[in-house]
C-alpha cells in the first residue's frame, strides 16, 4: 500500500507550539527507525493497540495520581448497569471536597465527561484532571465513564454505553447530588464523537416515546424528565472525531506527522466499524457494527438533522485533522436551528491545550470554554441558581466588611 502523504498545504502552527512538534517528529523518526531495525512492519490497517493503549495509561498516569491526591475534590467510583442488562459499567464521580464537608446531596451542576483516545485507547481518567477546575470554578460534579473500547466493543457499543450511564445519572440525581436541570454533556476527541451521538440519541428515543406513548421508555431506555423535555443542558463537544470518512481537506492537509493524523484517525474508524469504515451510503440509524450503513450513533458527521440538540460549543485547532469535519458539524447546528458557538484556534494541533498547556492559544482556550460552560449552566439554573448567586455574593460582601470584591463566583 502507498504510504500516506499529504495533499495541500498546512496552516502554520502557533509559534508557542511549533516548537514541540518540531521535537515530537524527531522522536517518531527516532521510533521508525528503531522499529526498522528490529524488523517491525506495520501497514496502515493495523494498530498496535497494546502499544498505543501501554502508553496512552503512561502518558496520563501523573495526572491521574495527581487527581486522585488532589485535596479539593473527592472521587468516588460507582458500578452501574450496563446497556440492556449487560456488562456493568463504571463511573467515577469527582465532586469539589466542600460538597462532601457540607451536603453531598446538594444539587449541583453536572459535567457529564466522555474521555478520548480514538475509541481505541485510554480510560475515563484521561482528561479528567480537568474536573477539579470545574469543581473550583463552577462548583460542580463531574462524572466520567469507562465505555467499552473498539474493536472489542464496535459499532454503536461505546455510544450505547455512554448513553446508558448518561440515562443513569439523568435517573438518580438525588443520590448523586446533582442537579437534574443542569446536566451538561462533555467530550472531548473520540468523547466528542461519542457526545454527539448520545446527544442524537437522547433526541431520537425521547420523540419516539413521545409518539407511542411511556411504555416505549423501558424499550428504548430513554433519557426523558418530568415534562418529557431533553434534560441535557448543553453539549460539548472539543476537537471532536465526527466523520469515518477522512474526506476533508483538513484530513487530507494532516494525513502524517507526529500529531494525531488521518492515517492514525482512519485506522481507529476500521477498528470501529470495520470494513464499513469509510464507505458511503444510506445513513440509518441502529447499526451494530457488522453490516450495514453507518449510523450517525457510530459516526455523526453523517447525520444530515441537528435540529433538536441543545446548546453546543464546539472547537478545534487549525491544525488538527478534525478541523474541517467539526466546521461542518457547527454548520449543520445552524442550519438546524441550534444555539451553536464555535471556534477555531490557530495554529493549534489536536490536544494543543494538553501538549501546551501555557502557550498563550491554550490559556484563551481553555478560560473560553469555561465561560461558555459557565454561562449555559447559569441559564440552566433558572431562579433557584439567580437566587444562589444572590445569596454567595451577600455573604462574599460581608465576609468582606462591606467592601466588594471582584472575581466569578461559583455556580453550585
Amino acid at each position: 500500500m502507498a504510504p500516506a502523504v499529504d495533499r495541500h498545504p498546512r496552516p502554520p502552527y502557533d509559534p508557542e507550539i511549533e516548537p514541540l512538534v518540531r521535537a515530537a517528529a524527531e522522536e517518531q523518526q527516532q521510533q521508525q527507525q528503531q522499529q526498522q531495525q528490529q524488523e517491525y512492519s506495520s501497514s496502515e490497517e493495523t494498530l498496535d493497540l497494546k502499544r498505543l493503549r501501554d502508553e496512552a495509561l503512561k502518558r496520563e498516569s501523573p495526572r491521574t495520581e495527581a487527581l486522585l491526591k488532589d485535596k479539593r475534590v473527592t472521587c468516588e467510583d460507582l458500578i452501574i448497569p450496563g446497556p440492556g442488562g449487560g456488562k456493568n459499567l463504571t463511573l467515577t464521580v469527582v465532586r469539589p471536597a466542600a460538597a462532601v464537608a457540607e451536603d453531598k446531596h446538594r444539587g449541583r451542576p453536572c459535567i457529564f465527561y466522555i474521555h478520548g483516545g480514538a475509541m481505541v485507547r485510554s480510560n475515563r481518567y484521561a482528561g479528567l484532571d480537568t474536573s477539579v477546575v470545574w469543581a473550583a470554578e463552577l462548583g460542580a460534579t463531574t462524572i466520567s465513564v469507562e465505555y467499552g473500547l473498539a474493536p472489542e466493543n464496535p459499532g454503536t457499543g461505546p455510544a450505547e454505553d455512554c448513553y446508558a450511564a448518561l440515562r443513569w445519572v439523568s435517573r438518580n440525581p438525588l443520590s448523586l447530588g446533582i442537579d437534574a436541570r443542569r446536566i451538561l454533556l462533555y467530550g472531548v476527541s473520540a468523547g466528542g464523537g461519542l457526545a454527539a451521538a448520545v446527544a442524537l440519541m437522547v433526541r431520537d428515543r425521547d420523540i419516539d416515546r413521545n409518539r407511542v406513548g411511556r411504555e416505549k421508555e423501558k424499550e428504548n431506555n430513554g433519557l426523558l424528565d418530568d415534562d418529557n423535555n431533553n434534560r441535557l443542558c448543553g453539549l460539548f463537544l472539543k476537537a471532536p472525531m465526527l466523520d469515518d470518512r477522512n474526506s476533508s481537506v483538513s484530513a487530507q492537509q494532516y494525513a502524517t506527522g507526529p500529531m494525531y493524523n488521518s492515517t492514525i484517525n482512519r485506522m481507529a474508524w476500521r477498528c470501529l466499524l470495520g470494513e464499513r469504515a469509510g464507505k458511503d451510503g444510506e445513513d440509518v440509524t441502529g447499526g451494530n457494527g457488522k453490516g450495514g450503513a453507518v449510523s450517525p450513533y457510530e459516526a455523526p458527521g453523517r447525520a444530515t438533522d441537528l435540529a433538536g440538540l441543545p446548546p453546543t460549543y464546539i472547537d478545534c485547532g487549525t491544525a488538527d485533522p478534525f478541523r474541517d469535519d467539526a466546521v461542518a458539524f457547527a454548520s449543520k447546528l445552524w442550519a438546524g436551528g441550534v444555539a451553536a458557538e464555535f471556534h477555531a484556534w490557530p495554529g493549534g494541533p489536536h490536544a494543543f491545550d494538553r501538549i501546551a498547556p501555557e502557550a498563550a492559544v491554550s490559556v484563551l482556550a481553555k478560560s473560553t470554554r469555561l465561560a461558555w460552560i459557565r454561562r449555559i449552566l447559569r441559564s440552566a439554573g433558572g431562579n433557584k441558581e439567580r437566587e444562589n448567586r444572590k445569596k454567595q455574593q451577600q455573604q462574599q460582601h460581608a465576609t468582606n466588611g462591606g467592601h466588594s470584591q471582584v472575581g466569578e463566583q461559583s455556580i453550585e
